[in-house]
């Protein structure tokens, strides 16, 4: 008797009529809905019933390989994703199934979470249905049926830990499912995986995680077929490599998704709302709508964008205007933002980016250098931090000593803070003075948006990305804070520019396009002696 004649049967018996059954009527019943509950216990993926946006996901499937579906808490991403893994992996294609196929068995499958723990309680718990390995009876509760594990053979276990395991495929050839933790990376080597499901990224090295699982997936399915991924995050470490990767979209093979609580048919308002509440404020969006943000809280906070970003500065032949510039290292990118200051008001502006991140050649001063002298800001002087070799008489080999030699108007020495600033802010961190500490022009720069002196052209993406990105991170070892470093590359060129403009460093605005590179122009706005 299938399933549905079973549930027929549990829906027709009322209780007046299970009251009037005979005794052998009511054991057989009973026979009946044991059956029932076993087979709901260990084939949830038959029942499974997806969600719109699980679908859709799983329908990209067809013509993208590496996917990410990057979402809210409880939204079921991780869920929908295990009950896709487990079809590739049984061969059970439901009805309805849209998605990619993969046709027979004898493959190699990885599950990858952030460390060994969080694999258990997740990808081990969705899959087989167990956090406790040693709890046989609740293998198979997941979406892989029991029936379809072999509990005989090809189950590795390390106390409630699953290392591998033998899944049956309907082809007749059998799979073999291997769990890994992300601190594990060493042992990720030497295979070929026809799938792979990694939920959340680490906080390190995901980076890493994610090119050897490309390396793997190489022919897996045989010459000329790759493998597939499938990753599914909150993105809680902030803005990473990883993300930037999907961002980039290089080629256009990559498919992302977001999704966010309200999306979630299941979740009502109200338990939505209590949810948040629970939460930091700094933490909502990031739980909520996937929005990346990492540490405890974003440095500039819930700033009016609608009040920030203009489409077009305004700008006076009298303003004073900078550059500042951010070296990128290995694949970081170089970034040189234009910044002005209207005398008037002590109103400042970021009015132009420009992103250099092609190749090394492309970051290098020499590259750098050739744009500048082109551009309509070759007369503007220009600055780097005291971590860019900005010591101008040091080593010959320092970026901005390469600028300057190569005929820009590099200002002749390092990136300060301005003097009447040092006392505002006390260091988030012990290392560093407030002579070029962070700490000094971040605060004055959420000063600047606070009180609406700041504009910024909409043009200038990257900053504006890393604006609302950009967080404070807790380092447990130390027990110090500090920021979310290597994703505040425009923040940085443009903290360099704004407060030298408070030092009084720059410029005119009709001096921006003068070919005197050979002298620096320089001036007092704010008309005190340093």
């Amino acid at each position: 008797m299938n399933l549905e004649a079973l549930q027929k049967i549990l829906t027709d018996t009322t209780p007046e009529a299970l009251a009037l059954m005979e005794p052998e009527q009511r054991e057989d019943f009973t026979e009946k809905l044991e059956r029932i509950y076993k087979y709901l216990r260990y084939n949830a993926i038959k029942i499974f019933n997806p969600i719109w946006y699980q679908k859709d996901f799983m329908d990209a499937g067809k013509n993208h390989r590496i996917r990410f579906h990057q979402a809210g808490n409880r939204t079921g991403k991780t869920r929908g994703s295990c009950a896709e893994f487990a079809y590739h992996l049984t061969g059970l294609y439901p009805d309805w199934w849209d998605g990619l196929r993969v046709k027979d068995g004898g493959h190699t499958y990885w599950a990858i979470g952030i460390n060994y723990d969080s694999l258990k309680k997740v990808l081990q718990k969705e899959l087989l249905g167990t956090n406790n390995a040693k709890q046989r009876h609740t293998i198979g509760e997941g979406m892989i049926p029991r029936d379809h594990i072999d509990l005989d053979k090809g189950l590795e276990t390390d106390g409630a830990r699953v290392i591998q395991c033998t899944i049956k495929h309907v082809s007749g050839r059998d799979n073999t499912l291997m769990f890994y933790g992300c601190e594990n990376e060493a042992a990720m080597m030497g295979q070929k995986v026809r799938g792979i499901l990694m939920d959340e990224e680490p906080p390190y090295n995901s980076i890493n995680i994610y090119t050897q699982c490309l390396t793997r997936l190489q022919n897996a399915g045989g010459p000329g077929v790759d493998g597939f991924m499938i990753i599914t995050a909150t993105p809680e470490n902030g803005q990473t490599a990883l993300l930037d990767v999907f961002d980039k979209n290089e080629g256009g093979n990559l498919y992302r998704q977001y999704n966010t609580m309200e999306d979630n048919p299941y979740l009502t308002k109200e338990q939505r709302e209590e949810y948040l509440a629970a939460l930091p404020e700094w933490e909502r969006d990031m739980r909520s709508k996937g929005i990346p943000i990492a540490g405890q809280g974003l440095v500039f906070g819930r700033i009016d964008e609608s009040k920030l970003i203009v489409m077009q500065p305004i700008i006076d032949q009298m303003d004073d205007v900078m550059i500042g510039i951010d070296w990128g290292k290995s694949q970081d990118p170089t970034v040189v933002v234009v910044c002005t200051r209207n005398p008037a008001t002590d109103h400042y502006s970021i009015i132009f980016e420009k992103v250099f991140d092609k190749d090394e050649y492309d970051r290098s001063p020499a590259n750098v250098a050739e744009w500048i002298k082109a551009s309509d800001f070759r007369g503007v002087p220009i600055i780097g931090g005291s971590n860019d070799g900005g010591i101008i008489d040091g080593s010959s080999n320092a970026n901005l000593k390469i600028l300057q030699r190569l005929g820009c108007n590099v200002y002749p020495d390092t990136f300060k803070n301005p003097p009447q600033s040092m006392l505002k802010v006390t260091s988030l961190s012990a290392s560093g003075s407030q002579v070029n500490s962070i700490d000094t022009g971040i605060a004055e720069m959420r000063l600047m948006m606070q009180q609406g002196r700041l504009s910024v052209a909409d043009s200038c993406e990257l900053w504006l990305k890393e604006r609302r990105t950009y967080s404070y991170v807790f380092n447990r070892t130390t027990g110090k804070h500090g920021f979310n470093k290597g994703y505040e590359h425009s923040i940085d060129a443009s903290r360099y520019a704004l407060m030298s403009l408070m030092r009084g460093i720059g410029c005119k605005w009709y001096e921006r396009d003068s070919d005197s590179s050979t002298q620096l122009h320089s001036f007092n706005t704010l008309q005190t002696s340093f």
